[in-house]
């Protein structure tokens, strides 16, 4: 009677954990954030050499990538 049970919640504990996965992993971002201003601007180092700051409308510096 446990082996059966076991082989029924095994494959939910599953689902449960790789579902779960997708919650924690959703809202995760590269790095640390930078916040800028008219007195505090994104420091020029934050980027790649091909990629150019810029501070966003919410106060974030963000890279983008020059063409």
């Amino acid at each position: 009677m446990t082996k059966n049970m076991s082989r029924f919640f095994k494959p939910l504990y599953v689902m449960i954990v790789f579902i779960s996965l997708f919650f924690v992993v959703r809202d995760v971002k590269a790095g640390l954030a930078h916040f800028c201003n008219e007195y505090n601007p994104c420091p020029e180092h934050l980027c790649m050499p091909d990629m150019k700051v810029v501070c966003t409308a919410e106060e974030l510096c963000l890279c983008i990538k020059l063409i």
